[in-house]
């Protein structure tokens, strides 16, 4: 029997990985304007838990993972701030931070977990189209050729 399905099942976990990256957009860019730009991390933070509580989005605080490398379990662990559903970490930017090193934390955290993406919310910053930037796992370079 052939199937008649358009949709596989890889399109349709990334379009709830869509589904979920826009919920968790939306909700961030409201707390954000409700909040103002320098709120201070813990308060964010205990509001958005709550916000993800409220749409139904399970998350999970200051979740740490072990560094891989070349497929190897280092003894380093990387932390995120949140975690929602369990495939989405998102790491908050303050006031004080390296964004750089918060970006760099969750990319690996990303990677190493085998997460889709990433999250970085920019607390700090007074521009809403700068709150919330995707962090994928592997950052997209050009090859390099050899000679």
């Amino acid at each position: 029997m052939i199937s008649c399905d358009p949709f596989g099942a890889a399109t349709l976990a990334q379009l709830e990985i869509n589904r979920l990256t826009a919920r968790l957009t939306v909700i961030c860019l409201d707390l954000h304007r409700e909040l103002g730009p320098g709120a201070p991390r813990r308060l964010y933070e205990e509001a958005l838990v709550f916000e993800l509580d409220s749409a139904g989005i399970g998350s999970r605080r200051r979740v740490e993972w072990l560094v891989r490398h070349r497929g190897v379990r280092l003894n380093t662990r990387v932390a995120v701030d949140l975690l929602a559903d369990e495939i989405i970490a998102l790491n908050l930017a303050a006031a004080g931070d390296d964004r750089r090193t918060r970006e760099g934390c969750l990319r690996v955290f990303v990677r190493s977990a085998g997460l889709p993406l990433g999250l970085l919310v920019d607390i700090q910053t007074a521009r809403p189209d700068r709150v919330v930037s995707t962090v994928l796992p592997e950052r997209r370079t050009a090859p390099v050729l050899p000679g």
